[in-house]
């Protein structure tokens, strides 16, 4: 029972592992795709509030409850 359990841990820690990867994906890609529209102001300013929102996200979550 106990090798149930630390597979099943595992199965949900990477879905919520992969989740987030998709998600950071998704985020970086609009400023590349302002970038290539020509928008480069646009871009750099999405750029950076994504970079905020990720550096504020990996904060968040080194606090322990």
């Amino acid at each position: 029972m106990e090798h149930v359990l630390t597979i099943i841990a595992w199965i949900i820690g990477l879905a919520i592992t992969a989740g987030v990867c998709y998600v950071i994906f998704l985020l970086l890609r609009v400023p590349v795709r302002a970038w290539r529209r020509g928008e480069h102001r646009q871009a750099a300013l999405i750029g950076i509030a994504v970079m905020l929102i990720l550096l504020v996200w990996f904060w968040g979550s080194q606090v322990a409850p």
